[in-house]
């Protein structure tokens, strides 16, 4: 049994690769065609977009990868069926069940090896991808990504530990730098949201540095202008759908630690679960499903 669960392998495999690549080759069609209108907008150039695209495709094949495999089984069986070979495994004794997981250990196998791109490889790449493209459209604007940034704002340098949904940040620090490169001011808010073009600073505590003496202010709160819009933060509020389980399961920790602060008035506001993770289960029962779909009728004696 085990040449032809190496053969159904290679059935299943050909056949799921061929439509990713179908898949793949299509979505980068039209995310070059979206791209294509941010072209000229800054530093953003067409090669820029081109390493962007590229960047972000273990990504794509990761969210792609339910379709294809659905896609190859039907292709890959179908073939087996039309070439009346399912019809001699059958005759040969070979049961149903037995046929079915057979394709299911090729589907498994498949999806462990597109698991381990989308948890090691995926995210990282498609942060550092997001990163330069919100860098090459913003110059005046430096950003490092992770958990929280450092950003340059004119003579402000910004550190938010957390950037959380619904566009809101979590324990700030600035430090403001005269012309000199003397620290003028030091500025911590336990949280930030953006409303009527500027930011709304929480919990501020200020310090004020001058020649002999510090004089630390506190705040309810402080209306500040910034160059970090909220397009800029959407690079580092990622999607969950893009994050490795390691970094969600740190997120879900960030959200509950924000929502214990009261910086969410509803939970159910963020909306930062494990949605979409761990689809492979799902795809590899459908992938069972299009057996029926594939198994040729009884030969007739």
């Amino acid at each position: 049994m085990k040449i032809l669960d190496r053969y159904l392998f290679r059935a299943v495999a050909t056949a799921t690769l061929v439509a990713l690549l179908v898949l793949l080759l299509l979505e980068l069609f039209l995310g070059l065609l979206v791209e294509l209108e941010g072209v000229g907008k800054g530093g953003y150039d067409f090669t820029a977009a081109i390493r962007y695209l590229l960047l972000i495709q273990p990504q794509r094949l990761y969210e792609l990868f339910p379709m294809a495999l659905l896609v190859g089984s039907l292709l890959g069986m179908g073939a087996l069926a039309n070439g009346s070979e399912l019809i001699v495994m059958r005759a040969a004794g070979l049961s149903l069940t037995r046929l079915t997981g057979s394709v299911a250990w090729a589907g498994l196998v498949l999806s462990l090896a597109v698991v381990m791109v989308g948890e090691f490889v995926a995210p990282p790449l498609e942060r550092f991808a997001r990163e330069q493209r919100a860098v090459a459209k913003g110059e005046n604007l430096a950003i490092r990504g992770g958990r929280g940034f450092w950003a340059r704002d004119g003579d402000d340098f910004i550190h938010v530990q957390a950037v959380l949904p619904g566009v809101r940040l979590a324990d700030l620090l600035i430090f403001k730098v005269n012309p000199d490169a003397r620290l003028e001011a030091v500025t911590r808010a336990e949280g930030a949201r953006y409303e009527g073009g500027r930011w709304l600073l929480e919990g501020v505590s200020r310090s004020l540095l001058d020649s002999d003496a510090v004089q630390t202010e506190h705040l309810t709160s402080l209306a500040v202008a910034s160059a970090i819009s909220p397009q800029i933060l959407d690079v580092l509020a990622a999607d969950p759908d893009e994050l490795s389980i390691r970094d969600l399961r740190a997120r879900e920790l960030e959200l509950f630690a924000a929502v214990r602060q009261h910086q969410f008035k509803d939970l159910t506001e963020s909306n930062y679960w494990y949605r979409g993770r761990l689809k492979f289960p799902g795809s590899i029962e459908m992938e069972c499903k299009s057996l029926p779909e594939a198994e040729p009728a009884p030969v007739s004696r």
